[in-house]
């Protein structure tokens, strides 16, 4: 069960225990009578520090009303609809979820700088839910998840679901949606992110050593500075991340949509931004990005690196026509096997990076024919060609029908038989032609061209 599924859970039996007390006033912290009856949850609005004034002081009072007490140091703060304005971070700590009304119901209006919202170092289980982010200071963060600097530092398994994080009509430069960060030995895995949509922010995620989180349904639109050259939607150093996306109407210049210096991502991306920059610029290794373009690109591809990226230039998945298929890099190797069975020990078909093929039956025998580019304009086989009425195949001991490239002599011509009727070889020691179609005769030094009609050798 995902945490967000339990911390609701948790509320709405909590709630009912609140209904079933007639009154919400016993969950002021003067009231003994509170702690057993709501155990772990708190209304934000009844924590303000000034009464009838909606801002950070009532969301910290209640998380710090829930963790101080033994042995309820979990629960949920719910935000009732309205506006608040922070001038301080709210920090969530572990197994506490803060839960908004809805998410245009609740607006927090941030005018301070660093994180509206901190996911603090060590924190597990910990959520964010259902509501508004307006960021106003040109050094603002919507919300940020960091793990500093020591081997039991981690951001673990918390989640941020259902929020909108947005800035002014036009994005001041230096503001972030989203900002993940893990420095040293610290780490931030495993989290969840769903249904976020980020718009006039000028840097709407960035990801700094992160690794095994899963962002999906995330909506960015509006983003970046107009005088500001090379701006970046998604500006990521992660491992492991899983991520479903979709950009689109950067502000900027030359804007690209999705940089990764990181490994082994997996990336599903609708890039649909009418700019002049790039979707892609991949300077890290192992990545597959999955990336969907209108139908003419109005985006261009970027840079792909030594990653998988399979583009569509329209609204199919995998490959699409007029675009690229799969780019790949190297001058050895393979880049496709074909196993006819899991655990065969060799394919029936390999494509290699130098675009040669290769067939067999697979299993444990290994190929037996194959195709490649030989040099400039000469494709090569190193076995027999044919087609349904001709043949060529190397060596001087083809089949029936096929023309042999190799040459021998007339001595070393196999017998005449219905067998190889019809085939071609070349012999260097045949005696003079005087008439197209005689026997073949050896012993001189004539080139010829020796048929066989089943029963003889007829040279020419």
């Amino acid at each position: 069960m995902r945490a967000w599924t339990f911390t609701r859970l948790m509320f709405f039996v909590s709630l009912a225990g609140v209904l079933s007390s007639g009154s919400l006033a016993a969950q002021q912290p003067s009231s003994s009578s509170a702690v057993s009856i709501l155990g772990t949850i708190r209304f934000a609005d009844q924590w303000c520090s000034t009464a009838g004034t909606f801002d950070d002081t009532c969301i910290t009072n209640a998380i710090n009303s829930i963790t101080v007490t033994a042995p309820y140091a979990n629960g949920t703060v719910y935000m009732p609809a309205g506006l608040y304005t922070f001038s301080n971070p709210v920090t969530i700590p572990s197994k506490i979820c803060v839960v908004g009304a809805a998410k245009r119901a609740i607006v927090v209006t941030w005018n301070g700088t660093g994180n509206a919202f901190t996911f603090a170092p060590n924190d597990l289980y910990a959520g964010l839910e259902n509501l508004r982010i307006t960021i106003t200071n040109a050094a603002g963060v919507g919300v940020g998840m960091t793990a500093t600097d020591c081997s039991t530092c981690a951001a673990q398994y918390n989640h941020v679901r259902n929020v909108e994080i947005g800035g002014p009509a036009a994005p001041l430069a230096g503001q972030k949606g989203l900002s993940l960060s893990a420095a040293g030995s610290g780490i931030v895995n495993s989290n969840w992110f769903e249904d976020i949509n980020i718009t006039g922010v000028d840097q709407p995620i960035v990801k700094t050593n992160t690794e095994s989180n899963f962002f999906r349904d995330i909506g960015i639109d509006s983003w970046g500075v107009s005088t500001d050259n090379g701006n970046i939607a998604i500006n990521s150093v992660s491992h492991d991340d899983q991520m479903l996306v979709r950009i689109a109407g950067s502000h900027g210049l030359n804007p690209i949509g999705y940089q990764e210096a990181g490994t082994v991502n997996i990336v599903d991306m609708d890039c649909d931004d009418a700019g002049s920059g790039t979707c892609l610029n991949l300077t890290g290794t192992g990545n597959i990005v999955r990336l969907m373009r209108p139908s003419p690109p109005q985006t261009a591809l970027g840079a792909v690196g030594t990653n998988t990226v399979l583009d569509s230039s329209g609204p199919i998945v995998g490959v699409g026509t007029g675009g690229v298929g799969v780019t790949t890099y190297g001058s050895s190797g393979s880049i496709l096997n074909n196993l006819a069975s899991p655990g065969d020990a060799n394919p029936n078909f390999n494509l290699s990076s130098i675009g040669a093929l290769t067939w067999g039956s697979g299993g444990s025998s290994g190929a037996d024919i194959n195709l490649y580019r030989k040099s400039a304009g000469l494709l090569r086989t190193d076995q027999s060609l044919t087609s349904a009425s001709f043949g060529i195949a190397g060596g001087t001991t083809p089949a029936s029908g096929y023309t042999a490239l190799g040459t021998t002599t007339v001595g070393a011509l196999p017998a005449a038989a219905a067998g190889n009727a019809g085939q071609i070889i070349k012999v260097s020691d045949s005696t003079s032609i005087a008439s197209e179609g005689q026997t073949c005769v050896g012993s001189s030094t004539n080139t010829a061209l020796a048929f066989s009609n089943g029963s003889v050798w007829k040279c020419f």
